[in-house]
């Protein structure tokens, strides 16, 4: 078994932009498989995946809610994709948008 390969770069730049990231690591990429055996080059979904949690130019790629990679500016940013909770409110308000669901106070007894 192989050990896990870790990355260490120099952020000699600061994508300003996702799309701006996104080419920056497909450039790294490139420069990394270049030379390797075709058995040996990684996917640009699993060279990213190795810096996941990592802050490279800039942002830090991570996991979302959906399992899809994504990348984000801080540890506290969470992207578009934060709040998929759409049925908070119809909760509160003790409605249920389906029919067949209906949500039920609780109290002690």
């Amino acid at each position: 078994m192989l050990a896990p390969i870790r990355f260490t770069m120099i952020q000699d730049q600061i994508a300003k932009t996702k799309e701006e990231w996104w080419e920056l690591m497909k450039n790294k990429l490139v420069s990394f498989n270049s030379g390797k055996d075709s058995d040996d080059q990684l996917s640009l979904l699993d060279f990213v995946g190795e810096y996941s949690g990592e802050k490279i130019f800039g942002w830090i790629p991570y996991r979302n809610s959906k399992g899809d990679l994504d990348i984000k500016t801080s540890e506290f940013d969470y992207g578009d994709d934060e709040d998929d909770y759409d049925d908070d409110e119809d909760y509160f308000n003790g409605e249920s948008s389906d029919s067949s669901q209906r949500y039920v106070d609780e109290e002690d007894d």
